[in-house]
């Protein structure tokens, strides 16, 4: 399988098809599944035929290799050695269900961030000592040649965005004076924040505002949701000229560092 890692700041993006899921991969992702991924995964296992079981199991193979380069405990001749298994949760912080939530690695002070788009999953990472908050999301770009509006397609279920009896992520944007880049790139920074936000569809996509770079220090787009004071950074990229990806992160509040926060207080990770 192969996989592509890249640096957006302070995030390791970490990414792969799971179509390209061999049998060695899977066997390797079923090393790292919680018991509530377990459920999860018995929960799919029907459906085989439409992949959700497979990107569930890649996007937690991607969390453990993330971990595994986060270390730098690489093996020789590039390839990953899996680092200390460390299973996600997924705890819904509103509603207490393990169906949907967002991501946590119970023990470790690291965040993490998962996004589907179609087959290809995307795994976010980053300390806690450098991001307080953070969100991914991801959407297959359009090529050229397709003179249809890059409306995002549809993927699998994101679970650390959707609530129950609530459809997996917001409606897609009217057709009507349809910007197709400037509203992809949009689309994905608001999806990222609500993930980074943590409150998930519970938020009107509505209230997220972007705000570009100009006359900031940093010179960064930033967001922020409506009634909140919480401002979150913007970082942008191209993956494997097919995928646009947004991450959304927060400054880390000193004083509440996940560092030192009991291992049962962090919740969940998303379910496909």
């Amino acid at each position: 399988m192969k996989v592509i890692e890249l640096l957006l700041g302070r995030v390791l993006i970490v990414s792969a098809d799971a179509r390209a899921l061999g049998g060695r991969d899977r066997r390797r992702s079923l090393e790292v599944l919680s018991a509530g991924d377990r459920e999860r995964l018995g929960t799919m296992s029907d459906a085989r035929a439409d992949g959700r079981a497979d990107a569930f199991l890649t996007g937690r193979l991607l969390v453990q290799l993330g971990l595994d380069h986060l270390a730098g405990d690489h093996l020789e001749g590039g390839e990953h050695g899996l680092a200390p298994v460390a299973a996600l949760e997924a705890v819904c912080s509103h509603c207490g269900s393990t169906s949907h939530g967002k991501p946590s690695i119970p023990g470790l002070p690291v965040l993490v961030s998962i996004a589907y788009a179609g087959s290809a999953v995307f795994v976010a990472l980053a300390s806690a000592d450098d991001v307080g908050a953070l969100g991914i999301d991801a959407e297959a770009l359009r090529s050229h040649g397709d003179s249809a509006p890059a409306l995002p397609a549809p993927a699998m279920p994101d679970r650390e965005l959707s609530e129950p009896d609530q459809d997996p992520s917001p409606p897609a944007p009217s057709r009507d004076a349809f910007d197709p880049a400037l509203d992809l790139e949009r689309w994905t920074a608001v999806e990222a924040v609500l993930k980074a936000d943590g409150r998930g569809l519970r938020v009107d996509p509505s209230f997220v505002r972007l705000a570009s770079g100009e006359g900031r220090a940093d010179g960064e787009e930033h967001a922020r949701i409506s009634g909140d004071e919480a401002s979150y950074r913007i970082h942008r990229s191209v993956v494997d000229r097919r995928f646009l990806v947004a991450v959304a992160t927060r400054k880390p509040d000193r004083g509440t560092s996940l560092a030192s926060a009991p291992a049962n207080e962090g919740a969940g990770s998303p379910s496909p």
